[in-house]
Formats: C-alpha cells, structure tokens, sequence
C-alpha cells in the first residue's frame, strides 16, 4: 500500500528533522509560499503538533513532543527488530506497515477526540 504524503507532512517532517527553526527556513526547505507555510503552522499548532514563537522578525517553529507522536515513533522502530534484533515480521508485512504514516494516524486520532 502506497503512502499519502501531503504538503503539511512535508512541513511537519521538516520542522521535526530541525527541532527548532523559523517559518523562513521552512518555505525554503519546503519549497512552499509564504501563505502556505502560515497556513500550515496554524493547523499544526491548533493540534498541539508545534510550538510557535512570534519573534521581531521572524516566527519561531519547536517541536511539541507529544507523547502520542513519541509513542508512534517508538512503534515505527520496533516493527522490524525485538530483544534479540532479530525480524519480527517478515520483510514484506514489515514494509508495509512501517510505510504508513504513524504521525498521520496520531494526528487523525487528535482531531477525533479533541472538541
């Protein structure tokens, strides 16, 4: 099964890999307008997925870490190895689990259960 990626995952991600950036940095690494990127930042924020530092001259992004997400994380790394490191699943199974978008899945069940 094939990954749906989409433009906010791509900016989620990147501000993920950074830790702490600015929305400047993410339009360039992005590749997104100016507009695109604060429309983005408001829905990651609104969900509790960033933080958001408005500065002078620039607006800060930080990772919230959620557990939710940690947990998924954590989940994605043990699909292939348990005590011993060796395959828990056999490749296939594995691959196609672990290419699913664990935080897509954290982030809609965040929209289901908050009011």
């Amino acid at each position: 099964m094939d990954e749906i990626r989409t433009r906010i995952d791509d900016v989620f991600d990147f501000i993920q890999k950074k830790g702490k950036t600015t929305s400047r940095e993410v339009h360039k690494g992005v590749k997104i307008s100016g507009d695109e990127v604060d429309k983005y930042v408001y829905v990651l924020r609104k969900y509790g997925l960033i933080k958001v530092s408005y500065g002078w001259f620039d607006t800060h992004l930080y990772i919230n870490e959620d557990p939710a997400i940690r947990l998924a994380d954590e989940f994605k790394s043990q699909l292939y190895a348990d005590a011993d490191n060796t395959a828990i699943f056999d490749k296939e199974f594995a691959g196609d689990i672990a290419n699913k978008d664990i935080k897509a899945l954290a982030f809609m069940s965040m929209l289901l259960t908050t009011d």
